[in-house]
């Protein structure tokens, strides 16, 4: 934060916890990411096994 570097939580291996976890993960880690300034506000669920959240954090990182 201090060096107002902007970064993004990405939160892999969602096919290892069931949609509630998952989600219930995600929003603990949103709830924390909100205290500092320079953090990207969403929070990527991804599973590259099961190709779960990859178009959405592809599509971030190619708009930021």
């Amino acid at each position: 934060d201090a060096a107002a570097v902007r970064y993004s939580a990405v939160l892999t291996k969602a096919d290892k916890l069931s949609p509630t976890q998952a989600n219930k993960v995600a929003e603990a880690v949103a709830e924390e990411i909100a205290l500092h300034p320079a953090a990207y506000p969403e929070v990527f669920l991804t599973s590259s096994q099961k190709k779960i959240g990859l178009e959405a954090l592809r599509s971030a990182l190619a708009n930021s």
